[in-house]
């Protein structure tokens, strides 16, 4: 039983760094879409399909493909 138990502790102990590497690329994926968004939408495009939103005035939805604009 005690070498069960050896072994799981140390199991436990080899998948924490993999875990938080595992972690740390979710973040940076989320990091990367958001900025992209937020910068699509500096620009004047839709941040789903790139349509150019520049004619509206604050657009609901993108005319485009349907996209909800934040902000409205």
């Amino acid at each position: 039983v005690a070498s069960i138990l050896l072994a799981w502790a140390l199991l436990f102990l080899l998948a924490l760094p993999l875990l938080q590497l595992l972690r740390a690329a979710i973040a940076t994926g989320r990091n990367h879409r958001q900025r992209r968004t937020v910068r699509r939408l500096k620009d004047g495009l839709c941040p789903n399909c790139r349509y150019n939103l520049a004619g509206e005035r604050f657009p609901e939805r993108c005319p485009e493909c349907g996209t909800r604009i934040w902000g409205s």
